[in-house]
């Protein structure tokens, strides 16, 4: 498997998950909330909004591809980020080689086109990195091919078996 779990605890999947919950409270402008230590991720997203003021068309978007057997949620689907229609994934964790590859099975649910993460930081800080390499839809296809039994043709796209 390409996701390295080393860093992956419940812990921080909690911690996402928190924080995740509060950007749409933001995004909504309701009260908030936030859980001590939890600030500085906060402050991280409302910087981001006031910055690249993207224009969201859904939040938490559930997806589901029969197809595919395949499903996840997507953070945010932008249909203006920097010009054009994205999915953008938020992370309170570092990059990880594994997220190009978890961006494009977000396009290859909801095709948008773009694909962002927007690492924020207990610091307050952000970074915003553009998923653009094709690679990563190359190996997305190919991993859920191995997994699902099925045989690969022309090294992109993958056939039933």
């Amino acid at each position: 498997t390409r996701i390295d779990t080393t860093w992956f605890t419940p812990e921080a999947a909690l911690r996402g998950q928190i924080v995740h919950d509060l950007t749409e409270v933001f995004d909504r402008g309701e009260p908030l909330v936030v859980p001590d230590g939890l600030d500085g991720y906060l402050e991280a997203y409302a910087e981001f909004v006031a910055v690249v003021r993207p224009v969201y068309q859904a939040s938490e978007l559930k997806v589901w591809n029969a197809a595919l057997g395949l499903g996840g949620r997507i953070d945010r689907i932008c249909s203006n980020l920097f010009g054009a229609p994205g999915v953008l994934d938020f992370k309170t964790g570092e990059p990880m080689p594994w997220h190009g590859q978890q961006l494009a099975a977000y396009n290859v649910l909801c095709p948008t086109g773009a694909r962002w993460a927007c690492y924020l930081s207990k610091n307050g800080r952000y970074r915003l990195r553009s998923y653009d390499d094709p690679v990563d839809h190359q190996r997305f296809m190919y991993d859920l091919a191995r997994t699902r039994g099925t045989v690969l043709a022309d090294g992109d796209y993958w056939v039933a078996a």
